[in-house]
Protein backbone atom coordinates (compact mmCIF):
# COMPACT_ATOMS: atom_id res chain seq x y z
CA UNK A 1 0.00 0.00 0.00
CA UNK A 2 1.17 3.33 -0.89
CA UNK A 3 2.11 5.15 2.38
CA UNK A 4 2.25 8.67 1.41
CA UNK A 5 1.03 10.69 -1.83
CA UNK A 6 4.52 12.24 -2.91
CA UNK A 7 5.70 8.87 -4.21
CA UNK A 8 6.16 8.50 -7.63
CA UNK A 9 3.89 5.69 -10.14
CA UNK A 10 4.27 4.77 -13.25
CA UNK A 11 1.08 4.18 -14.99
CA UNK A 12 0.86 1.61 -18.15
CA UNK A 13 -2.58 1.55 -19.76
CA UNK A 14 -3.14 1.87 -23.77
CA UNK A 15 -6.64 3.08 -23.44
CA UNK A 16 -5.85 6.43 -23.84
CA UNK A 17 -9.14 7.74 -21.74
CA UNK A 18 -8.61 5.26 -18.83
CA UNK A 19 -5.13 6.28 -18.28
CA UNK A 20 -6.01 9.96 -18.59
CA UNK A 21 -8.98 9.30 -15.72
CA UNK A 22 -6.42 7.19 -13.92
CA UNK A 23 -3.86 9.99 -13.67
CA UNK A 24 -6.30 13.13 -13.14
CA UNK A 25 -7.31 11.28 -10.05
CA UNK A 26 -3.95 9.92 -8.94
CA UNK A 27 -2.50 13.48 -9.57
CA UNK A 28 -5.37 15.26 -7.64
CA UNK A 29 -4.70 12.74 -4.49
CA UNK A 30 -1.00 14.72 -4.81
CA UNK A 31 1.03 11.83 -6.51
CA UNK A 32 3.62 12.00 -9.50
CA UNK A 33 2.53 10.32 -12.30
CA UNK A 34 4.80 8.81 -15.26
CA UNK A 35 2.50 7.70 -18.04
CA UNK A 36 3.18 4.76 -20.67
CA UNK A 37 0.79 3.98 -23.22
CA UNK A 38 2.76 0.84 -24.06
CA UNK A 39 4.98 -1.36 -22.23
CA UNK A 40 7.90 -0.43 -24.59
CA UNK A 41 7.33 3.03 -23.01
CA UNK A 42 6.96 1.82 -19.74
CA UNK A 43 10.28 0.47 -20.26
CA UNK A 44 12.29 3.36 -21.52
CA UNK A 45 10.64 5.64 -18.58
CA UNK A 46 11.82 3.14 -16.15
CA UNK A 47 15.25 3.50 -17.72
CA UNK A 48 15.37 7.30 -17.02
CA UNK A 49 13.60 7.20 -13.81
CA UNK A 50 13.71 3.54 -12.36
CA UNK A 51 14.96 4.53 -8.71
CA UNK A 52 12.28 7.14 -8.56
CA UNK A 53 9.19 4.71 -9.32
CA UNK A 54 7.60 3.64 -5.90
CA UNK A 55 4.79 1.64 -8.08
CA UNK A 56 4.01 -0.07 -11.25
CA UNK A 57 0.53 0.70 -11.89
CA UNK A 58 -0.15 -1.88 -15.21
CA UNK A 59 -2.93 -2.96 -17.49
CA UNK A 60 -2.82 -6.58 -17.65
CA UNK A 61 -4.29 -7.17 -20.87
CA UNK A 62 -1.78 -4.91 -23.71
CA UNK A 63 -0.06 -5.25 -27.10
CA UNK A 64 3.46 -5.53 -27.36
CA UNK A 65 3.39 -7.91 -23.65
CA UNK A 66 1.03 -8.13 -21.24
CA UNK A 67 0.86 -6.82 -17.84
CA UNK A 68 2.85 -9.76 -15.82
CA UNK A 69 5.55 -9.65 -18.64
CA UNK A 70 6.03 -6.17 -17.66
CA UNK A 71 6.25 -6.53 -14.15
CA UNK A 72 8.80 -9.16 -14.60
CA UNK A 73 10.79 -8.02 -16.72
CA UNK A 74 11.19 -4.42 -13.91
CA UNK A 75 11.00 -6.19 -11.08
CA UNK A 76 13.99 -8.50 -12.32
CA UNK A 77 16.02 -4.85 -12.84
CA UNK A 78 14.98 -3.79 -9.36
CA UNK A 79 13.37 -6.59 -6.89
CA UNK A 80 11.83 -3.73 -4.37
CA UNK A 81 9.34 -2.59 -7.09
CA UNK A 82 5.65 -2.74 -5.97
CA UNK A 83 3.25 -3.66 -8.53
CA UNK A 84 -0.25 -3.12 -8.78
CA UNK A 85 -2.57 -4.68 -11.93
CA UNK A 86 -5.75 -3.17 -13.09
CA UNK A 87 -7.83 -4.92 -15.77
CA UNK A 88 -10.98 -4.13 -17.17
CA UNK A 89 -11.44 -7.98 -18.13
CA UNK A 90 -12.61 -10.55 -15.49
CA UNK A 91 -11.94 -13.61 -17.27
CA UNK A 92 -9.12 -16.20 -17.80
CA UNK A 93 -6.57 -13.63 -19.79
CA UNK A 94 -6.29 -11.55 -16.37
CA UNK A 95 -5.32 -15.09 -13.96
CA UNK A 96 -1.92 -14.39 -13.11
CA UNK A 97 0.72 -16.80 -14.92
CA UNK A 98 3.19 -18.88 -13.21
CA UNK A 99 6.04 -16.64 -14.60
CA UNK A 100 4.14 -13.64 -12.32
CA UNK A 101 6.35 -12.56 -9.26
CA UNK A 102 4.59 -13.34 -5.59
CA UNK A 103 5.00 -9.90 -4.55
CA UNK A 104 2.42 -8.66 -7.00
CA UNK A 105 -1.39 -6.93 -5.99
CA UNK A 106 -4.30 -7.84 -8.27
CA UNK A 107 -7.83 -6.15 -7.70
CA UNK A 108 -11.35 -6.81 -9.39
CA UNK A 109 -12.37 -4.76 -12.24
CA UNK A 110 -14.10 -1.70 -11.37
CA UNK A 111 -17.69 -2.87 -12.63
CA UNK A 112 -17.38 -5.69 -9.61
CA UNK A 113 -16.98 -3.44 -7.21
CA UNK A 114 -19.25 -0.89 -7.95
CA UNK A 115 -21.93 -3.51 -8.46
CA UNK A 116 -20.73 -5.31 -5.15
CA UNK A 117 -21.55 -1.97 -3.80
CA UNK A 118 -24.78 -1.50 -5.40
CA UNK A 119 -26.30 -4.40 -4.18
CA UNK A 120 -24.61 -3.59 -0.17
CA UNK A 121 -26.53 0.04 -0.83
CA UNK A 122 -29.81 -1.51 -1.73
CA UNK A 123 -29.95 -4.39 1.04
CA UNK A 124 -29.14 -1.49 3.39
CA UNK A 125 -32.24 0.86 1.98
CA UNK A 126 -34.39 -2.45 1.90
CA UNK A 127 -33.71 -3.67 5.64
CA UNK A 128 -34.41 0.41 6.65
CA UNK A 129 -37.75 0.02 4.63
CA UNK A 130 -38.97 -3.01 6.49
CA UNK A 131 -37.65 -1.65 10.00
CA UNK A 132 -39.65 1.20 9.95
CA UNK A 133 -43.74 1.52 8.90
CA UNK A 134 -44.70 2.12 5.46
CA UNK A 135 -46.34 6.38 6.10
CA UNK A 136 -42.99 7.00 7.93
CA UNK A 137 -40.85 5.41 5.22
CA UNK A 138 -42.91 7.38 2.35
CA UNK A 139 -42.27 10.87 4.36
CA UNK A 140 -38.65 9.86 5.23
CA UNK A 141 -38.46 9.58 1.41
CA UNK A 142 -39.42 13.49 0.74
CA UNK A 143 -43.67 12.33 -0.18
CA UNK A 144 -46.69 13.46 1.77
CA UNK A 145 -49.18 11.25 3.20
Amino acid sequence: MIESAAETILLVEDEDAVRAVVSAILRRRGYEVLEAPRPSVACEIFDRRGPEIDLLLTDIVMPEMNGGALAARLIARRPELRVLFISGYTDSTTQPSPGNPPAVTRTRAPRAHTAHRRRAVEARHAAQFRRCNRRQCWQDLGYRT
